[in-house]
């Protein structure tokens, strides 16, 4: 038996089916909605932690400035008044008095913020006086080192201490070691904070420096900050009245005059370099310890432990020494003419080259004289070398200037048969072509002669004939061309 279905029946079927599709897509949407919580609570936690590491680091970074400038202003009181603290006396300043307290074997003294502030060294506007970390007052102190210290030797250390730890507000009985890491590194080489290991010492970056932690209890996580002259931050600097020796590794310029009591009457300039000056080096008499260089009051240099009286008879003086070696030339004259000169290649030349040794040893003369001619003092002495306008080298012989070697110059040497022509020799002007003819071979001919025909200066014909002038056969004659001089 089959029904039919009523239509009001379906149409309520389909509402209710629509009804029902509309609670699974609710909690489908409701699961959703707890899985974004979650995971919104994991992005905020960690949100919240970077945000507390910020916040975190800002505050010790703050603190650490606080810490700085204070000991700023401690390190200026020192250097401003450090001969009175040297000495133990009391500080004085724009009305203000800061005396010192034996604290054992020490004279301390303690200086608040409201006397940094006073005394100007710290700013008129400066209003920090508690920590905004654990609301925590600052000590500033400082005292002569190394403790029974001569006044002029000693040295001061300082210290900015905050009094009371830096905690962690989430681990109960331990310092903020974020906190205060943000600390020591603003304050750098001068900051300090005490250790679990040792929480009675306060101990500075890297071991440079250590006071006892003040803060009763000795708790750890108790920053400060260094201030002074003897450790790691102003030891270094020259001070007025310091007794140190400063041991300058560089240049000094100073804009003023140099002095020691009396003007450096009885006191001595050491130097194991170099002392150099712009200007004038004003003095009587410079000489190293064991008198080896010297300058007296003359301006005579005496050096090789040479004194600068050590010359010649005759000789005014100017330098005495051993050995003189020179990178440039050397040279002698009068009113800025030089008479002679050795150049650093070796070249040695007289006044307007009258001489000169090359730097390949050959040794160049002017032509001073001419054979025949008289040499003098004024020319010449006797032995005295020169050459003529030819270069034929010429020696000063009685009062002569004769050709070395003689007045007749040999040239040239022949052998020569009938109708051989010989050359002139090529004298110069200052001398006379010669020739000289000699048999070489010989036959018995009453009749046979050598002759030769030509101008007197060459070139010549060598005749070799007998007396029907016929050329006599194999006959040979030597031949000597010469140059013959006055």
């Amino acid at each position: 038996m089959m029904y039919a279905l009523h239509p009001s029946w379906a149409s309520e079927r389909a509402r209710g089916s629509g009804r029902l599709g509309t609670h699974a897509e609710r909690g489908n949407a409701l699961v959703y909605a707890l899985m974004a919580l979650v995971v919104g609570a994991l992005v905020a936690a960690t949100t919240l932690q970077t945000e507390l590491m910020n916040q975190k680091l800002s505050a010790g970074a703050a603190e650490g400035g606080v810490l700085a400038a204070l000991a700023d202003a401690g390190n200026s009181m020192v250097l401003e008044q450090l001969i009175e603290i040297q000495k133990g006396n009391p500080i004085t300043k724009a009305g203000v008095t800061v005396t010192p307290a034996s604290v054992g074997p020490d004279l301390v003294w303690s200086v608040s913020i409201a006397d940094l502030k006073a005394m100007n060294y710290l700013t008129s506007n400066w209003t920090i006086t508690k920590s905004t970390l654990n609301n925590a007052s600052y000590s500033v102190s400082f005292k002569r080192s190394p403790t029974g210290c001569v006044p002029v030797n000693c040295g001061v250390d300082g210290v900015v201490v905050l009094n009371g730890a830096v905690k962690d507000s989430a681990v109960s009985g331990q310092f903020d070691g974020v906190v205060v890491g943000a600390i020591l590194s603003k304050l750098g080489v001068k900051g300090g904070v005490s250790l679990p290991v040792s929480p009675g010492t306060i101990t500075g970056y890297g071991g440079s420096w250590a006071v006892p932690n003040p803060v009763g209890g000795s708790p750890a996580g108790v920053p400060g900050a260094y201030f002074g002259t003897t450790s790691g931050t102003t030891s270094q600097f020259v001070r007025i009245q310091d007794s140190r020796n400063p041991d300058l590794q560089g240049a000094l310029s100073v804009a003023g005059n140099i002095s020691t009591p009396s003007n450096l009457a009885g006191n001595t300039i050491n130097a194991t370099t170099t002392v150099t000056a712009g200007g004038a080096v004003v003095g009587e008499t410079f000489k190293n310890s064991s008198n080896c260089f010297q300058v007296d009051a003359s301006g005579r240099v005496g050096t090789n432990c040479y004194a600068p009286t050590d010359m010649p008879s005759g000789w005014a003086g100017g330098v005495s020494t051993g050995d003189v070696y020179s990178h440039s030339n050397i040279g002698a004259g009068a009113g800025g003419t030089v008479s002679a000169a050795m150049k650093s290649d070796g070249t040695i030349k007289g006044a307007a080259g009258d001489f000169m040794v090359a730097s390949n040893g050959v040794i160049g003369l002017n032509a001073k004289g001419t054979s025949g001619a008289a040499c003098s003092s004024t020319t010449g002495n006797v032995g005295a070398l020169t050459v003529d306008t030819s270069g034929t080298l010429l020696s000063c012989v009685s009062g002569v200037w004769r050709p070395v070697g003689g007045r007749q110059q040999k040239q040239t040497f022949y052998i020569a048969s009938d109708g051989a022509v010989v050359p002139s020799p090529g004298c110069p002007a200052t001398a006379t072509p010669q020739i000289i003819v000699v048999p070489a071979t010989f036959y018995i001919n009453p009749t046979a002669a050598i002759s030769f025909t030509g101008p007197g200066s060459g070139p010549w014909t060598i005749n070799i004939r007998d007396g029907s002038n016929i050329p006599v056969p194999g006959a040979t004659a030597q031949v000597e061309t010469y140059c013959a001089y006055l």
